[in-house]
């Protein structure tokens, strides 16, 4: 059985394929599709913040 987790990190990551490969070819400034890679690049670095801080914390 394949994790949920998975699917939404390999939707995300073509989400962001999409938006670089929209930027080359001239057609990058659409606007839904900015703010969905913002918010996808925002969590991605907010889990790991969370991680290096767990580290950190747990850290002997």
């Amino acid at each position: 059985m394949i994790n949920v987790g998975k699917i939404l990190v390999f939707l995300a990551i073509g989400i962001v394929v999409a938006k670089f490969v929209a930027s080359f070819f001239g057609k990058g400034n659409i606007p839904w599709l900015n703010k969905l890679v913002t918010l996808i690049l925002f969590t991605f670095i907010g889990f790991e913040v969370y991680q290096i801080g767990q580290l950190l914390v747990n850290k002997p």
